[in-house]
């Protein structure tokens, strides 16, 4: 009885520890559109720490991730804590989406900056030039 017991009370810890952890989730989805208000859908977003504007930014192996968005357009995008500094009372990270001129050359498509505290759940549109 007492086994049993230890046994509960370990799953129960454990589950309490999970429910913390996904209360302190930070989730930022990113909804691509083109001008006229279209999401579209199969387009990488990449998330960068820095603006994308100069040269050394403006290519995709910099970035500290990169979803595809689904059927209606969303990349979604789970944060974990090495990406952002949870003590700070606010982050900030880009999301960008690129054209490809040739193989190792980029231009932006699109790209906006995201504020968020930890354990947030965004939403914010991106628009394709």
């Amino acid at each position: 009885m007492k086994l049993k017991s230890s046994i509960l009370s370990i799953i129960l810890f454990i589950a309490f520890l999970t429910g913390c952890e996904v209360e302190n989730q930070t989730t930022i989805t990113i909804i691509v559109k083109n001008k006229a208000g279209v999401v579209q859908p199969d387009v990488l977003v990449y998330e960068f720490e820095n603006p994308v504007y100069d040269n050394f930014g403006s290519n995709p192996v910099y970035a500290n991730k990169q979803k595809l968005t689904d059927k209606d357009g969303r990349a979604v995008f789970v944060l974990d804590e090495f990406e952002y500094d949870a003590e700070k009372e606010e982050n900030i990270l880009y999301f960008t989406v690129f054209n490809e001129k040739t193989s190792s050359v980029y231009t932006t498509a699109g790209t906006v900056a995201i504020n968020f505290k930890r354990g947030d759940v965004v939403s914010k549109d991106l628009i394709l030039n």
